[in-house]
């Protein structure tokens, strides 16, 4: 599982941690500068893949 989140996506920052701690090895997480929005989406989503299938 790969986890995203943007640095004003206040509300989901928390949760998120928290996922990725239970996660553990078996996911990847990044941060990106941004919120919760499709230009940002747009942008990341490869980001997101590659980390999975690549």
């Amino acid at each position: 599982m790969h986890l995203q989140v943007g640095t004003l996506e206040w509300a989901l920052r928390g949760p998120t941690a928290r996922l990725r701690e239970r996660l553990g090895e078996a996911g990847t997480y990044a941060e990106f500068e941004g919120g919760h929005d499709r230009y940002c989406w747009r942008d990341e989503l490869a980001e997101g893949l590659i980390a999975i299938y690549g």
